[in-house]
């Protein structure tokens, strides 16, 4: 655990004691109207992160779905649906969405990735157990094509890195027998 989470835990217990002091004052009557005004802002401060993060996952649409699939240089055709979208992690951003796409946007995609210069042909067990290795080419894609039975998968992932910041890894998972692809987003 860092020091950021830790000065935050600080920082949140002070102001929840603030708040019961506040709602519980030993004043007089028109004191105790302006402190619970002033505890119910402090409240809100609190809590609205606290909303924010566990509603996260509600606040996903087609736009940002746009946005994250324009990263990897991929554009939809026609309509589709958000099927599932999962986040998770607070100081590691982990957001998993399932995309339906029509039977056109799933040839496009695959036409792509398979029409790549730079397609690597790999195995489920060494993309997972060695891991990838990217360049530091900023703003680079790359697609992957399972040659295992196992998992019949297209991957196709941009490595995101701006100076002084997190790197950003944005990826598109797409199935042989499924007409889903599933977008994950590492922060």
């Amino acid at each position: 655990m860092g020091v950021g989470p830790l000065i935050g835990f600080i920082i949140l217990v002070i102001l929840t004691v603030l708040i019961i002091v506040i709602f519980f004052p030993k004043r007089t009557r028109k004191r105790i109207k302006l402190w619970r005004i002033i505890g119910t802002i402090l409240l809100i401060i609190v809590l609205s992160p606290i909303l924010i993060l566990a509603f996260e996952s509600f606040f996903y649409f087609k736009s940002d779905v746009i946005s994250d699939l324009k990263k990897i240089n991929i554009t939809l055709q026609d309509d589709f649906d958000i099927k599932e979208n999962d986040v998770v992690g607070l100081t590691d951003y982990y957001r998993t969405t399932i995309v339906t796409i029509s039977k056109r946007d799933k040839e496009h995609i695959t036409k792509i990735i398979l029409e790549s210069d730079n397609l690597k042909n790999i195995s489920f067990g060494d993309f997972y157990s060695k891991g990838v290795t990217w360049t530091d080419k900023p703003d680079s894609v790359y697609n992957y094509r399972f040659i295992d039975e196992i998992s019949n998968e297209l991957i196709r992932e941009s490595f995101e890195k701006e100076k002084d910041y997190a790197a950003i890894l944005t990826s598109i998972t797409l199935r042989k027998n499924d007409n889903a692809i599933t977008i994950k987003v590492v922060d």
